[in-house]
């Protein structure tokens, strides 16, 4: 027995630095092996990082296009907003019945009658309908639209029915009897242009980019599992 122990104490300074070495050897398998997945994470890495350029350069180019589409729409807007004010605030039945019942008797036409309809909202304008009936010849109402359509008020024809006139004809022009429903407009002071801006930046706003995650380590072994392996 004392001449184990001798033994050992004799040993125990070798033992100390095969402890000592075996603890060295694992660390450096253990750094190889962390080396080693390092290095292979590096391509995809450099893949993210690629990918993550390019759709910066992507989203640069989309938001310079996004801001030029809004100046173009914004321009757009305001020309339909410009044109808007143009027209009268306020349609007088009187005013535009005597427009149309002026241009009508000058031309000679016969039987007219106008008739106001109802307003209806069109966007940023409001059109008043006006039924016109009248008999003359084609050329007399192609003038009469004609010079509709030269007046300061815009006037519009929605729909026309021309019938030949049943009674009896002694001039060489044929005579016509007209149904038209003619419109005016006015501007609709309710309403403002959408520019659809915040709906294009709604369903296209760029997302913030986040940054390429570097692949998760291996799991690195303890001394005690290598130890007990071996």
């Amino acid at each position: 027995m004392k001449n184990l122990l001798n033994l050992f104490v004799k040993n125990f300074p070798w033992l100390i630095i095969g402890w000592i070495g075996f603890n060295i050897y694992n660390d450096y398998i253990r750094f190889t092996e962390d080396l080693a997945s390092i290095k292979d994470a590096i391509p995809a890495i450099e893949l993210k990082i690629s990918k993550n350029k390019k759709r910066i350069e992507k989203t640069k180019e989309f938001k310079s296009d996004l801001e030029e589409s809004k100046k173009r729409i914004e321009e757009v807007a305001s020309q339909i907003e410009s044109v808007q004010r143009q027209l009268p605030n306020k349609i007088s039945d009187p005013e535009i019945m005597d427009i149309i019942n002026n241009e009508a008797n000058t031309l000679n036409i016969k039987n007219v009658y106008i008739t106001p309809t109802d307003e209806i909202e069109k966007g940023f304008t409001i059109s008043k309908g006006y039924n016109f009936k009248g008999q003359g010849t084609y050329l007399q109402f192609l003038i009469l639209f004609d010079r509709l359509g030269e007046n300061e008020r815009l006037f519009n024809i929605s729909t026309m029915l021309i019938e030949g006139a049943k009674d009896k004809q002694k001039g060489r022009f044929k005579l016509v009897n007209v149904d038209a429903q003619l419109e005016t407009f006015k501007y609709n002071a309710l309403y403002k242009e959408s520019r659809g801006i915040d709906e294009i930046e709604s369903k296209y706003g760029t997302s913030s980019l986040s940054a390429p995650s570097a692949p998760a380590p291996r799991p690195r072994r303890s001394n005690r599992g290598r130890k007990d392996e071996e």
